[in-house]
């Protein structure tokens, strides 16, 4: 048994260094006072990159519209694939099968035919290139992510709170704004977290749907590591790294406070 249990911590400390070796290497180097960013040698630390990075014009305007993309994505996204999600899940119809089909197409579909196919649609029906059509393409692409999740929260709610509810004299949007819709509030918050995560380091969809004006942060590093690499892009990162965690701490702070909800309702309509 010990001899498991100690298999057992060592592979789990491999996936985390595997994970996160990486990204710590990112962050340790974007404190490297060597200019050459392509260089291992640790020459001191300093944090002239940040601060060249908040000088930089361009970089601040391509964060300030990733941040802006993505938040749109986010609240477009659950607009739209929540209703969808609870939806499908009450009934069962041709028209539902047909979307449920089609989320998960979307999803298995590469991002390189997602990406033309967005493209050509753009140009016939004539929808300028630049941040609109960048939230757009990005909501499309988020949505079927946000049904599944939220889907399989559905699968497990209690259906007897509805009932009991409906037997206090609430109607369906009652119903829904009370009961449903706040024992949803985990599922939401990790499809929030997953929408801003995908939108924010999105680059084939991104590329095809951008024009002068939409240029964003993803796009941004890439075009620097292509004609002018310098140590900025591991300081980039690695503000890039600490949003995510921080909103990532946020969805488990509401998921831990929707599960209380939840659980609370629950014992309430035993009672």
């Amino acid at each position: 048994m010990k001899q498991s249990g100690g298999i057992g911590r060592f592979y789990i400390g491999f996936l985390l260094a595997l994970f996160w070796l990486p990204v710590f290497l990112v962050i340790v180097y974007s404190f490297n006072a060597n200019p050459t960013p392509t260089s291992a040698a640790f020459r001191g630390f300093s944090t002239e990159w940040y601060r060249a990075l908040f000088r930089d014009r361009d970089m601040r305007s391509a964060l300030g519209n990733s941040l802006m993309i993505g938040t749109a994505t986010v609240f477009l996204s659950l607009a739209i694939g929540t209703p969808a999600a609870v939806a499908m899940t009450r009934g069962r119809s041709f028209a539902t099968a047909a979307l449920e089909h089609f989320s998960y197409l979307a999803i298995l579909l590469p991002e390189i035919i997602l990406g033309i196919s967005f493209l050509s649609w753009y140009a016939a029906i004539k929808l300028p290139f630049g941040t609109g059509a960048i939230i757009c393409a990005h909501t499309t692409f988020c949505i079927p992510y946000t049904v599944v999740m939220i889907r399989a929260r559905l699968a497990g709610f209690d259906r007897s709170l509805e009932e009991a509810a409906r037997d206090l004299g609430a109607n369906e949007r009652q119903v829904f704004f009370t009961v449903i819709l706040p024992s949803l509030v985990p599922a939401i918050a990790s499809s929030a977290v997953l929408c801003f995560v995908m939108s924010l380091d999105n680059v084939i969809i991104s590329f095809f749907a951008s024009g002068p004006e939409g240029m964003t942060l993803p796009l941004k590093i890439y075009s620097l590591l292509k004609l002018r690499p310098t140590p900025e892009i591991n300081a980039l990162c690695a503000i890039m790294t600490a949003i995510t965690l921080a909103a990532v701490f946020l969805a488990s702070l509401s998921d831990r406070k929707g599960r209380a909800y939840s659980g609370a309702h629950r014992n309430d309509s035993k009672s």
